[in-house]
């Protein structure tokens, strides 16, 4: 049985390092942005993430892409 993947959307999601714990491990905020077009080339979100990350308070840890899509039968 052979499938095909339809792409959907992504999610760009940034984690920041925001402190450490008691044990002096790093704890972590992530914050995401959605509905990021599945087309969208990885070195176009990272510019994305990098920009945002200068806004930011805390530093940039992280960039993670999530894609969404849809798996069904080929007839």
């Amino acid at each position: 049985m052979a499938v095909t993947r339809i792409a959907l959307d992504s999610r760009l999601q940034a984690r920041y390092q925001t402190g450490v714990n008691g044990d002096g491990e790093p704890v972590y905020s992530t914050r995401n942005l959605g509905s990021v077009k599945a087309e969208s080339d990885d070195q176009s979100l990272w510019a994305v993430a990098t920009v945002i990350a200068g806004l930011q308070q805390y530093p940039l840890a992280e960039v993670r892409r999530v894609d969404y899509g849809i798996i069904t039968e080929t007839p």
